[in-house]
């Protein structure tokens, strides 16, 4: 037995009739996709319960966010077929066109669960009513193989259906197959009206003129309307027809048995295919709640604090305008950690200019959150869970029960102060008219202190001055107006906070053609307090739109900045990515040819190795060729080497009368790191030590070394081919002269054996070659001579020597210096 409403219950209803909530779920019931949802959606009522109106906003955002990531749950196909159901559970048998509706509206569920649970998006409210809906599979396939989507039974929904009917084609086949011979026959051509086969009473017949009849044997069954033509069965297709009419009985009660068998399969899922119907309903009413929100570029509002009523509105639409929407922004009540507020707006102005737009959007956007859906509105918007809306809007008389407007006013207040909370939202529209306007006034002002003194949430509007002056002065109220142009007089629908409306009567009369002589007595009759305040707010007014046109200029001013330095930003990112990409290019290319090189010395070096592999064999040209080959690669590479693109910047020598023993330097032209032994002497000559070698270069051939990167314990120093470390160069410069040419290095073969000294050359020959050296000193004493005879004439026929001489300048034979190939 259904509940009686309560007078609160009625008066819900009643201010969400009035504030057009029913076309409100008209717009959402266009966005369902079933039956079921649209009829959910168009019983939609307003929450009370916070915990209600959370669950309810939760899933449109979960529903939006489904569909703005390319989700989508189409369900277009579901039927209601809660009828069916409910008759298959009370044992009844229904045909093959439901049976196939209740196919299609599993699979729908089925799809729509697969669709939400497979989405990437956080749903977990409606995760979880999918996880709801049951698996009803394999009831789907079985349905589905049985019946077709015309509803007729399929041969696959049974072994023996399909035995009945191939039996039953088969005979058909040969009946029609006598017949034909019949029709062709002789006979026929005498006592037949037409070459022609038709049915009667399931029986195959022939169209036989009624005179001819006694020359036709055969059964009639039927007679044309005129009576000259008799449809009989010829006696010899009897036994025929009878074999055909045994098995199309024999396939209709299996068609029945099957029918049945799949009716008690759907009645033995009832319970849990009317829950699965509930669920959809739900899940599409969510979703046309998010289509709906998309609609209307609506926003989730914020949710007030529960213990202090607050009301926002920024740019606020009322959802059923066309057209170009002048938003609404105001304020009611206070939030929990900002100072007092007001409970009661007082909304004044001429006719025609938003004053009612503005009350019915408050209480719209109210009703339509705690309904679970979102709103027309900017962020920033925060609505409150109201536990009653109520209004009285209009003109509510009624000659039925002998109510005039005010009466009916007054009657509908009366009820709203019964029913109404601190936390309920009133809206009352003329407050104070339609009676004596000094009687009015006084009544208006007494309900404006009620219900501030109670603090019941208040938006109302109206015309009577004193009314707004009274809310200018009493705590707890505030003013707000709505405007004409003040030189077209046409309504810009915008409401303002803070100021009372004009009410425009007299400029109004006088555009509208009335007498200068009338308006101007009118003006006459004012009393002079009223045109002091009219003349106030004229100039407040002007005020106002003096400083929104400078706010409006000040906000182009910011928004042009805003939009030049963010197009400087643009254009600086894409500089930066037009830099990260032509160093890249470069740096790309120089690895490239780094690899090229380091790729041809490596060939080079496995060139020599296996040339060198026996230092004592006697030279070979195949051994010659090789080691020319790779002496002319080394020296190939040195010269590119030293080309501009590969040489350091040159680096100033003020430092370098500083050296002192001890010192690391880089010696020009050559690899590895040095150490100076000695500080530079007259001739500004340094001598250095490469490793294992002895070299007195000139000062300007030094520079300082490039720091190598901090190594830890376990992370030796990178070395390279001969195990020197390896140190970077620093980036070459593009007016750096080319470097001169490598210093001799160093051989001391002093002390040693001649065979011993010939390998020990042979290996330096090798490596000072590799290291790309044009030229080498090798240090073997005076002595007997037998070394250095011995030496020179291994100079003379190597391969990998140009010539040699004795060094200049120094007294004795104890040197030889080599130029090599």
């Amino acid at each position: 037995m259904n509940e009686q409403p309560t007078p609160r219950d009625v008066m819900r209803a009643r201010a969400a009739a009035l504030l057009e909530f029913p076309a409100v779920r008209l717009r959402l019931a266009s966005h369902t996709s079933s039956v079921l949802g649209r009829e959910r959606a168009l019983a939609l009522e307003p929450a009370w319960d916070r915990d209600q109106v959370l669950r309810r906003q939760r899933e449109t955002a979960e529903a939006r966010s489904f569909l703005d990531g390319g989700g989508d749950l189409d369900l277009a196909d579901a039927a209601d077929i809660r009828p069916v159901v409910e008759r298959t559970a009370r044992g009844g048998v229904v045909g093959g066109p439901d049976l196939r509706h209740v196919h299609d509206t599993l699979r729908a569920l089925r799809l729509g669960r697969t669709a939400i649970l497979r989405s990437r998006r956080d749903l977990g409210l409606l995760g979880a009513l999918a996880q709801r809906l049951p698996d009803l599979e394999d009831l789907e396939r079985e349905l589905g193989r049985a019946i077709g989507r015309d509803g007729t039974v399929e041969d696959a929904a049974s072994p023996a259906l399909r035995e009945a009917r191939s039996q039953a084609g088969i005979a058909y086949g040969r009946l029609v197959q006598t017949l034909d011979r019949i029709l062709r026959s002789s006979l026929a051509r005498r006592v037949l009206q037409e070459p022609l086969l038709t049915e009667r009473n399931g029986r195959m017949v022939l169209p036989v003129r009624v005179e001819q009849r006694s020359h036709f044997p055969g059964l009639v069954h039927d007679a044309s309307g005129s009576g000259a033509t008799l449809f009989m069965e010829p006696l010899a297709t009897v036994s025929l027809g009878n074999r055909w009419q045994e098995m199309k009985i024999a396939a209709a009660r299996e068609e029945e048995r099957v029918l049945q068998r799949l009716s008690a399969a759907v009645g033995a899922a009832a319970d849990d295919i009317a829950g699965a119907l509930d669920t959809m309903a739900r899940l599409d009413a969510a979703m046309a709640r998010a289509r709906y929100a998309i609609e209307l570029s609506a926003t989730a509002p914020a949710l007030a604090d529960e213990h202090t009523p607050y009301l926002r509105l920024v740019e606020a639409r009322h959802p059923l305008l066309t057209g170009a929407v002048v938003p609404v922004s105001l304020e009611l009540g206070r939030q929990a950690s900002s100072g007092p507020g007001w409970t009661a707006l007082l909304i004044s102005g001429p006719n025609a200019g938003g004053k009612t737009v503005a009350l019915k959007t408050t209480g719209l956007l109210s009703l339509m959150h705690q309904a679970g859906l979102q709103v027309p509105a900017t962020q920033g918007t925060i609505l409150p869970v109201w536990d009653g809306v109520y209004a009285d809007i209009g003109d509510q008389q009624s000659i039925e029960l002998s109510l005039s407007t005010f009466s009916s006013h007054v009657t509908a207040v009366r009820s709203i102060l019964a029913s109404a909370t601190s936390h309920s939202l009133v809206l009352l529209d003329e407050l104070g008219t339609s009676t004596d306007p000094e009687e009015g006034s006084a009544l208006a002002k007494a309900l404006l202190l009620h219900f501030i003194a109670r603090g019941i949430p208040l938006v109302a509007t109206t015309h009577q001055r004193e009314v707004a002056a009274l809310a200018q002065e009493a705590p707890g109220a505030l003013n707000a107006s709505v405007e004409l142009h003040p030189t077209t007089l046409a309504p810009t629908y915008r409401l303002t906070l803070g100021l009372p409306g004009r009410s425009y009567a007299l400029a109004i009369a006088a555009r509208l053609g009335l007498g200068p002589e009338v308006v101007d007595k009118a003006r006459s009759l004012l009393n002079p307090g009223h045109r002091r305040l009219e003349g106030l707010l004229i100039e407040l007014q002007e005020e106002r739109h003096e400083a929104a046109r400078m706010r409006h200029e000040a906000q182009q001013l910011r928004d042009r900045a805003a939009q030049q330095q963010a197009d400087v930003e643009t254009r600086l990112e894409s500089l930066r990515a037009q830099e990260d990409r032509e160093v890249s290019g470069t740096r790309l290319d120089l690895q490239s040819q780094a690899r090229a090189l380091q790729s041809r010395l490596r060939a080079a070096e496995r060139a020599l190795r296996a040339v060198t592999a026996a230092p004592a064999a006697p030279p070979t040209p195949q051994r010659t060729q090789a080691l020319q080959e790779a002496a002319a690669t080394v020296r190939q590479v040195q010269r590119e080497l030293r080309s501009e693109t590969w040489q350091p910047a040159p680096v100033r020598a003020e430092w370098l009368g500083a050296l002192a023993a001890g010192d690391p330097v880089r010696v020009r032209g050559f690899s590895g790191p040095a150490e100076v032994i000695a500080s530079p002497d007259a001739s500004g000559t340094v001598e250095v030590a490469v490793g294992d070698f002895r070299l007195r270069v000139p000062q300007e051939q030094l520079e300082l070394p490039v720091e190598a990167p901090a190594t830890t314990p376990d992370e030796p120093p990178a070395r390279g081919r001969w195990g020197r470390p390896v140190v970077e160069r620093p980036a070459p410069a593009h007016d750096a002269p080319p470097p001169p040419v490598p210093p001799a290095v160093e051989l001391d073969l002093r002390g040693r054996r001649v065979e011993e000294a010939l390998e020990a050359l042979e290996s330096f020959l090798d490596r000072a070659v590799l290291d790309g050296h044009s030229r080498i000193r090798v240090v073997h004493g005076e002595g007997t001579g037998a070394l250095r005879r011995a030496l020179r004439e291994r100079l003379e026929r190597h391969t990998l020597v140009l010539a040699w001489s004795t060094e200049e300048g120094r007294r004795g034979d104890g040197t030889t210096m080599v130029d090599l190939a």
